[in-house]
Protein backbone atom coordinates (compact mmCIF):
# COMPACT_ATOMS: atom_id res chain seq x y z
CA UNK A 1 0.00 0.00 0.00
CA UNK A 2 1.23 3.45 -1.10
CA UNK A 3 1.13 6.96 0.03
CA UNK A 4 -3.12 7.54 0.99
CA UNK A 5 -3.67 3.80 -0.41
CA UNK A 6 -2.47 3.07 3.39
CA UNK A 7 -5.81 3.99 4.48
CA UNK A 8 -7.87 2.50 1.88
CA UNK A 9 -5.91 -0.66 2.04
CA UNK A 10 -6.36 -0.27 6.41
CA UNK A 11 -10.07 0.28 5.82
CA UNK A 12 -10.64 -2.46 3.22
CA UNK A 13 -8.69 -5.30 4.61
CA UNK A 14 -11.30 -6.33 7.57
CA UNK A 15 -10.92 -9.12 10.09
CA UNK A 16 -12.89 -11.60 7.98
CA UNK A 17 -10.56 -11.24 4.91
CA UNK A 18 -7.87 -12.14 7.55
CA UNK A 19 -6.01 -15.85 6.55
CA UNK A 20 -6.58 -16.88 10.02
CA UNK A 21 -10.43 -16.14 10.25
CA UNK A 22 -10.86 -17.59 6.77
CA UNK A 23 -8.85 -20.44 7.83
CA UNK A 24 -10.58 -20.93 11.50
CA UNK A 25 -14.36 -20.59 8.91
CA UNK A 26 -12.70 -23.44 6.79
CA UNK A 27 -12.72 -21.06 4.09
CA UNK A 28 -9.80 -20.70 1.28
CA UNK A 29 -7.28 -17.59 1.16
CA UNK A 30 -6.99 -14.54 3.32
CA UNK A 31 -4.81 -11.68 3.67
CA UNK A 32 -1.38 -12.87 5.32
CA UNK A 33 0.86 -9.60 5.72
CA UNK A 34 0.01 -6.07 4.84
CA UNK A 35 3.15 -4.08 2.83
CA UNK A 36 3.44 -0.38 2.96
CA UNK A 37 5.56 2.16 1.61
CA UNK A 38 5.53 6.09 1.95
CA UNK A 39 2.29 5.50 3.57
CA UNK A 40 -0.28 7.01 5.73
CA UNK A 41 -1.39 4.90 8.85
CA UNK A 42 -4.08 6.09 11.26
CA UNK A 43 -5.44 4.70 14.15
CA UNK A 44 -9.79 4.28 14.16
CA UNK A 45 -11.44 7.62 14.56
CA UNK A 46 -8.80 9.79 13.39
CA UNK A 47 -8.68 11.78 10.05
CA UNK A 48 -5.75 13.20 7.89
CA UNK A 49 -6.70 16.25 8.63
CA UNK A 50 -7.30 15.55 12.60
CA UNK A 51 -3.87 14.05 12.98
CA UNK A 52 -1.88 16.60 10.54
CA UNK A 53 -4.33 19.85 9.56
CA UNK A 54 -4.43 21.30 6.51
CA UNK A 55 -1.51 20.20 3.61
CA UNK A 56 1.06 23.07 2.15
CA UNK A 57 0.78 20.83 -0.72
CA UNK A 58 -2.85 20.34 -1.63
CA UNK A 59 -4.49 22.84 -4.09
CA UNK A 60 -7.72 22.53 -2.72
CA UNK A 61 -10.73 23.52 -5.41
CA UNK A 62 -13.87 25.02 -5.08
CA UNK A 63 -16.03 21.82 -5.84
CA UNK A 64 -14.53 19.84 -3.25
CA UNK A 65 -11.68 18.51 -5.43
CA UNK A 66 -8.05 18.92 -4.98
CA UNK A 67 -4.64 17.51 -6.02
CA UNK A 68 -0.83 17.99 -4.77
CA UNK A 69 0.78 21.29 -6.47
CA UNK A 70 4.24 21.31 -8.08
CA UNK A 71 3.43 16.90 -7.91
CA UNK A 72 7.02 16.77 -10.27
CA UNK A 73 8.64 18.29 -7.12
CA UNK A 74 6.89 16.42 -3.98
CA UNK A 75 6.15 12.93 -5.53
CA UNK A 76 8.71 12.43 -8.34
CA UNK A 77 11.85 14.36 -7.47
CA UNK A 78 14.33 11.87 -7.69
CA UNK A 79 13.53 10.85 -11.33
CA UNK A 80 14.68 12.81 -14.82
CA UNK A 81 12.82 16.06 -14.88
CA UNK A 82 10.89 15.16 -18.35
CA UNK A 83 9.47 11.88 -16.50
CA UNK A 84 8.62 13.59 -13.40
CA UNK A 85 6.86 15.86 -15.48
CA UNK A 86 5.23 13.18 -17.31
CA UNK A 87 4.08 11.37 -14.18
CA UNK A 88 3.24 14.70 -12.75
CA UNK A 89 0.79 15.32 -16.26
CA UNK A 90 -1.48 11.84 -15.18
CA UNK A 91 -1.86 12.66 -11.82
CA UNK A 92 -6.38 13.64 -11.59
CA UNK A 93 -7.83 15.50 -8.94
CA UNK A 94 -9.63 13.82 -5.90
CA UNK A 95 -12.43 14.36 -3.72
CA UNK A 96 -11.13 16.27 -0.82
CA UNK A 97 -13.72 14.25 1.61
CA UNK A 98 -11.24 11.39 1.66
CA UNK A 99 -8.70 14.48 4.06
CA UNK A 100 -11.69 14.51 6.17
CA UNK A 101 -13.15 10.75 6.60
CA UNK A 102 -12.34 9.67 10.25
CA UNK A 103 -10.97 5.55 9.97
CA UNK A 104 -13.03 3.28 10.90
CA UNK A 105 -10.75 -0.40 10.69
CA UNK A 106 -6.82 -0.95 11.61
CA UNK A 107 -5.78 -3.87 9.58
CA UNK A 108 -2.51 -3.76 10.85
CA UNK A 109 -4.26 -4.67 14.46
CA UNK A 110 -4.92 -8.12 13.00
CA UNK A 111 -2.50 -8.73 10.32
CA UNK A 112 1.51 -8.70 10.57
CA UNK A 113 3.08 -6.03 8.45
CA UNK A 114 6.38 -4.35 6.92
CA UNK A 115 6.80 -0.90 6.42
CA UNK A 116 8.91 0.94 3.71
CA UNK A 117 10.23 4.07 4.86
CA UNK A 118 11.40 6.50 1.40
CA UNK A 119 14.33 8.44 3.07
CA UNK A 120 13.76 11.39 0.92
CA UNK A 121 10.49 11.83 0.14
CA UNK A 122 9.41 15.09 -0.09
CA UNK A 123 5.34 13.92 0.57
CA UNK A 124 4.56 12.50 4.00
CA UNK A 125 8.18 13.31 6.31
CA UNK A 126 10.46 9.86 7.17
CA UNK A 127 9.74 10.83 10.04
CA UNK A 128 5.92 10.32 9.75
CA UNK A 129 6.81 7.66 7.90
CA UNK A 130 8.56 5.44 10.59
CA UNK A 131 6.15 6.71 13.60
CA UNK A 132 3.21 4.85 11.49
CA UNK A 133 5.52 1.62 11.12
CA UNK A 134 5.48 1.99 14.45
CA UNK A 135 1.94 2.47 15.22
CA UNK A 136 1.13 -0.09 13.08
CA UNK A 137 3.92 -2.39 14.84
CA UNK A 138 5.34 -3.06 11.69
CA UNK A 139 9.17 -4.29 10.66
CA UNK A 140 10.66 -1.29 9.51
CA UNK A 141 12.96 -1.15 5.97
CA UNK A 142 14.25 2.22 4.27
CA UNK A 143 14.68 3.12 1.18
CA UNK A 144 16.94 5.81 -0.30
CA UNK A 145 14.06 6.79 -2.49
CA UNK A 146 11.70 9.56 -2.82
CA UNK A 147 7.70 9.42 -2.55
CA UNK A 148 7.57 7.09 -5.67
CA UNK A 149 10.27 4.68 -5.40
CA UNK A 150 8.24 2.21 -7.64
CA UNK A 151 9.42 4.56 -10.53
CA UNK A 152 12.41 5.52 -9.06
CA UNK A 153 13.95 2.43 -7.28
CA UNK A 154 12.19 -0.03 -9.03
CA UNK A 155 14.27 -3.40 -8.98
CA UNK A 156 15.25 -2.48 -5.00
CA UNK A 157 11.44 -2.26 -4.01
CA UNK A 158 10.62 -4.91 -5.85
CA UNK A 159 13.96 -6.92 -3.78
CA UNK A 160 12.07 -5.99 -0.85
CA UNK A 161 9.05 -7.33 -1.58
CA UNK A 162 10.27 -10.69 -2.50
CA UNK A 163 12.28 -11.18 0.35
CA UNK A 164 9.00 -10.21 2.54
CA UNK A 165 6.83 -12.44 0.85
CA UNK A 166 9.19 -15.68 0.97
CA UNK A 167 9.65 -14.76 4.59
CA UNK A 168 6.08 -14.42 5.07
CA UNK A 169 5.65 -17.91 3.36
CA UNK A 170 8.09 -19.95 4.73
Amino acid sequence: MHSYGGLVGNEAVTKDLSFDQRQSAGLPGGVVHLFYFAAFILFVGQSVLDVFGESPNNDIKSDGRFTIKDAANILYHDLPDAEAKEWESKIIDQSYAVQKTKMTNEAFGFIKSTYVVCEKDRGPPPMYQEKFGEMAGSKILKISSGHSPMLSHTAELVGMIDRVVKSVME
